[in-house]
């Protein structure tokens, strides 16, 4: 039996945080991934991550240059795995983000999606 794959939440970096008087600040996705790619327990690694498409990480007006990106600096870590949890536009932006022959899984996702442009990079 293989081992099961490892993804490590970035939603705890975000919420419950802010600017204000008593509030620590978020954590940016760059410093996220890095943490990520370091961490290792009994030489287990983490596979991917569960990106939280939410600001400060993620604006929900972001161009389709600011996706790309984002996409670009979390192939960048080598991670194979975007766990959406939203579906919809988010579920497209997983797709794009996770690096060719990676994994993308997302939870009750109501959408349709073309599959076509995942299919072809391997998902």
């Amino acid at each position: 039996m293989s081992a099961l794959k490892l993804h490590n939440a970035m939603w705890p970096g975000l919420v419950g945080k802010g600017d204000e008087e008593g509030q620590e600040p978020p954590i940016s996705l760059e410093r996220m991934l890095d943490l990520t790619a370091a961490a290792e327990v009994d030489g287990q690694k983490y596979d991917g991550i569960d990106y939280f498409l939410f600001l400060p990480h993620t604006n929900p007006e972001a161009s389709d240059d600011e996706l790309k990106g984002i996409a670009d600096l979390i192939q960048g870590k080598g991670f194979d795995i975007v766990f959406d949890t939203a579906g919809g536009a988010s579920l497209d932006n997983s797709f794009a983000s996770a690096r060719a022959e990676g994994e993308v899984v997302t939870i009750a996702a109501r959408a349709t999606h073309a599959l076509t442009p995942a299919h072809a990079r391997g998902l």
